[in-house]
């Protein structure tokens, strides 16, 4: 007890001494830190506006179906009432953003009325999606004027994981839409895995008949025919890449640079649709070392058109400015400027998403 009380008040001396030192440092603390350097990243700035229209490319027959998306929102005014929601109820967005961003919604409801399932890999377009389904009665009015039937929001719990899918989404959306200054970076980058062996396989081995029923959303076909001649297109174009894709491998074995090879011996061209030919080539060839080969490609992509024509890259294209503000563990829009890929470690990519936004829909589910 005689040596509890010393104690008692020595520690309580103690206690005062640190609590008066730190409340008077801490007024120079904070002046330090708000006098130094800020360290966090500016907010991307989209600018402009998007052209009218989705952006089909001329041989992609959906040119009846995007007409009546356009009427569809054009009804009751839907489209300036969820514009208006939007900005209100998220305050980081700019208008240009909302509008480019809005371009790539409708253009992701056309792929569900082409396929079967189309898992949402942007979290900017599935936030406008939310948006909309709130107008119930609207939401349900533009779906009929649309494609006839609702289309559904269905949760996925791990997009980011879905590799399989995300390759597949991005080869599709190459064969029917052209690619616009920020459409890469609001899906968080393309063609950043391989085409699997088992979705490659199908497409070489299936009937056109047995692909559409795996691969493609029926029920759309039924009601609209340039879903159909759509579809129909899309099977040709996979089974003529695939064909190409293996006769090339046979003749590029033994290269050790099949990218460069490949573009010396003319197997790919130039152009956004020539990376979806690139991704089938080198998934075909080898998956193992598909980074490695769009990284090379990608580079030569990026020399040639900065040799040319006005010495400029096409802003779909650069990399330069990161990855999406949206996803900060997708740090760059598919390979950085020293031709790391936008991988893990592991090697699973990030396909644009998280286990709480993902969200797929269509295909008349």
């Amino acid at each position: 007890m005689t040596y509890f009380i010393p104690i008692l008040i020595v520690a309580i001396i103690l206690v005062f001494l640190i609590s008066s030192g730190s409340l008077s440092r801490q007024p120079n603390r904070r002046r330090k830190k708000n006098s130094g350097t800020a360290t966090t990243s500016a907010k991307f700035v989209y600018e402009g506006s998007p052209p009218s229209g989705v952006g089909l490319l001329v041989h992609a027959p959906l040119w009846e179906l995007a007409s009546q998306l356009e009427r569809a929102f054009a009804e009751g005014e839907f489209a300036e009432r969820l514009k208006y929601r939007v900005l209100q109820r998220h305050s980081n967005m700019t208008t240009a953003e909302y509008e480019w961003v809005f371009v790539e919604l409708k253009r992701y409801f056309l792929m569900t009325a082409v396929l079967q399932q189309v898992p949402m890999f942007s979290r900017r377009v599935d936030d406008i999606w939310h948006e909309m389904l709130l107008y119930t009665r609207e939401y349900q009015q533009f779906c009929e004027q649309f494609i006839g039937y609702p289309i559904h929001h269905t949760p996925h719990n791990e997009p980011a994981a879905m590799l399989e899918e995300r390759a597949w989404f991005d080869w599709v959306y190459a064969q029917l839409f052209e690619p616009w200054p920020y459409s890469s970076r609001i899906w968080n980058g393309f063609f950043r895995g391989p085409m699997g062996k088992e979705k490659l396989g199908d497409l070489e081995l299936l009937s056109s008949e047995a692909l559409q029923a795996r691969l493609f959303n029926s029920k759309a076909a039924e009601l609209h025919q340039d879903v159909r001649t759509t579809i129909q297109m899309l099977i040709m174009n996979a089974k003529k890449q695939i064909e190409q894709a293996y006769r090339n491998k046979q003749k590029l074995e033994g290269h050790s640079n099949a990218s460069l090879q490949a573009k010396a011996d003319g197997f790919l061209g130039q152009g956004f649709s020539s990376w979806a030919g690139a991704m089938l080539l080198f998934s075909v060839m080898d998956s193992v070392d598909y980074h490695g080969q769009m990284s090379s490609y990608l580079e030569l992509e990026r020399q040639q058109n900065a040799n040319g024509e006005g010495g400029s890259i096409p802003s779909w294209m650069d990399t330069t400015t990161g990855g999406s503000a949206d996803y900060p563990d997708s740090n760059r829009d598919y390979y950085d400027s020293n031709g790391n890929s936008g991988l893990n470690d592991s090697g699973s990519g990030h396909s644009g998403g998280s286990s709480d936004s993902g969200s797929g829909g269509g295909g008349g589910d």
